[in-house]
């Protein structure tokens, strides 16, 4: 009742649509005991390739797949999620909502240890989720909302809010790159855009080295101190065990041939037209592990350079043929992607067509060169950086700018490694200077199933767009609970997006993982994770 104090107390078993029933407990019976047997699997390492090396292991600092991929494995965050994004509890034990939704409580699991012995406290969590506010786009979502943020105890923390809240576990889950990821104090008192000087987390593995350099081969040794949930694993929520001593992460330049000799155990994304040639092999297991894809994208710079002009980003938003650009690089009957894409993807309750006109809406010479026209561009050159050994999107770029310069445009290409790529475009050139003008990437599919992973508003992102009304749009889809009018505020973020046009969507593609029939026990879910995956 509004002015009442109202108490929930949520124990951990009853939080998220699926609960822990039959299937949770047939999950748990699944996964391998700590028995004898269990003790020699482990005594082996994994040797996993990435799409991609990361450029830091700071999840918070690096906004990359790779980071992120690394980072779940050395820290944890307050809650997960399951494959399908439904939140459970990971390092909370159980949470009280009172005020009408606008004070939660969270109590901390027992016995939790930093891998540098030291005990994860209420302290340590909101000075980590302080520092992830100020760099995450989700984050500064809840630093708007905040009212305030304190340790009550060792173990309990309240976040009191403007107003309620019913995402906030969600939020407080995010596996996409960013996520809000505990650590030490200490560190977390590290500037938000600056890799922290250590990486110490509380998960199931640690970084094996005392120091690393970018885009070398690391090593994560198993925790011996960690204590894990009890309840059936599901992605980043439920009962995690380390299995291998060791996961190794190591660059290969033919991820096939690395898995048919075993220099690799575990590639993360076999490369684009390729799937097929490990399928035939004895001992190579194949499968889709991420039902939700990726969201493709050219990114633009909004702050520097020639796509600074509005017109000029609306002409290759209606230029750019996403099936093109997808068939080239995955080929026509592949099934490894889809379109057109607009704002949210196949599956997501708010597909819609508002503002759809605009994308790829003008394909004819004539057309095109009208469009240039009218932008008043004058053949300068755009930069666009192509990232040298990311397979797919070293093969997107190169699709992508074949379409632009088929239209009239004049590209200055500049090929740089993964590592590179995503350190340039983390900073803002200064004026006068312009380091870049487009790339392609990829967000999760995760993001766009609804606004609330989509960076909208002012100075949103990479790219630097500024868009308040977007802004407004996906607030309101936040704010409320009322499905007609999140329905309706879905429908208005994306055509004030397609309008504005900080990025060009190009479609959703699925990755094929491959790995030897040595492991089991990988997991379904938007990126890997290394947990409860033996080596036989």
């Amino acid at each position: 009742m509004h002015g009442k104090t109202r108490e929930r107390d949520r124990d951990h078993a009853r939080l998220g649509r699926n609960g822990f029933g039959r299937r949770g407990l047939l999950g748990m019976l699944a996964l391998p005991a700590l028995t004898g047997a269990t003790r020699a699997a482990a005594a082996k390492q994994i040797v996993f390739a990435p799409q991609a090396m990361p450029a830091s292991l700071d999840p918070v600092a690096t906004l990359s797949p790779a980071a992120r991929t690394a980072g779940l494995a050395v820290f944890e965050t307050l809650y997960g999620t399951d494959a399908r994004l439904n939140p459970m509890p990971q390092m909370v034990q159980r949470h009280r909502i009172e005020e009408d939704g606008r004070q939660w409580i969270l109590q901390l699991r027992p016995d939790q240890m930093f891998h540098d012995g030291t005990p994860v406290t209420a302290r340590d969590c909101v000075a980590s989720l302080r520092r992830w506010m100020r760099r995450d786009s989700l984050g500064q979502t809840l630093a708007e909302r905040l009212d305030t943020l304190e340790a009550k105890e060792s173990d309990v923390l309240a976040i009191r809010l403007k107003h309620p809240l019913p995402s906030l576990p969600l939020i407080l889950g995010k596996s996409q790159p960013g996520p809000p990821v505990i650590m030490p104090a200490r560190l977390a008192e590290t500037d938000a855009a600056v890799p922290v000087s250590g990486i110490v987390g509380s998960g199931p593995f640690r970084l094996a080295e005392g120091s690393w350099n970018p885009g070398a081969e690391f090593r994560l040794a198993r925790f011996d101190r960690y204590t894990t949930r009890v309840e059936a694993s599901n992605f980043t929520g439920g009962r995690r065990v380390a299995l291998v001593d060791q996961v190794i992460w190591r660059d290969t330049a033919d991820p096939v041939q690395a898995l048919r000799d075993g220099t690799v155990d575990w590639v993360e994304a076999l490369p684009p037209l390729i799937p097929d040639a490990a399928g035939n092999d004895r001992g190579i297991v194949r499968d889709r592990l991420n039902d939700l894809g990726f969201y493709a994208v050219l990114r633009l710079n909004a702050a520097r350079g020639p796509m600074t002009n509005l017109r000029l980003r609306q002409a290759v938003l209606a230029m750019v043929d996403q099936t093109a650009v997808m068939e080239t690089v995955f080929g026509a009957d592949s099934g490894m992607f889809t379109t057109p894409a607009g704002l949210f993807l196949p599956g997501s309750a708010f597909v819609n067509d508002a503002g759809k006109d605009r994308v790829n809406a003008k394909r004819s010479p004539r057309a095109i060169r009208a469009l240039l026209s009218e932008a008043g561009y004058g053949g300068e050159a755009l930069i666009v950086l192509i990232p040298i050994g990311d397979a797919v999107h070293e093969a997107l770029t190169g699709a992508v700018i074949e379409e632009l310069r088929q239209a009239g445009l004049t590209i200055a290409a500049r090929p740089l490694s993964r590592q590179a790529l995503d350190t340039l475009r983390d900073g803002r050139a200064p004026a006068g200077q312009e380091d870049w003008s487009a790339f392609c990437d990829s967000f999760p599919g995760a993001d766009h199933q609804n606004p609330l992973g989509i960076r909208a508003g002012r100075d949103a992102g990479i790219g630097w767009p500024d868009d308040p009304a977007a802004g407004r749009a996906r607030a309101a889809w936040i704010d409320t609970d009322n499905a007609r009018v999140q329905s309706t505020a879905a429908a208005r973020l994306q055509e004030q997006m397609f309008m504005t046009v900080p990025f060009v969507p190009l479609g959703q593609w699925f990755a094929t993982a491959a790995w030897r029939d040595t492991l089991s026990g990988q997991q379904k879910g938007t990126c890997p994770v290394f947990w409860n995956v033996a080596r036989a």
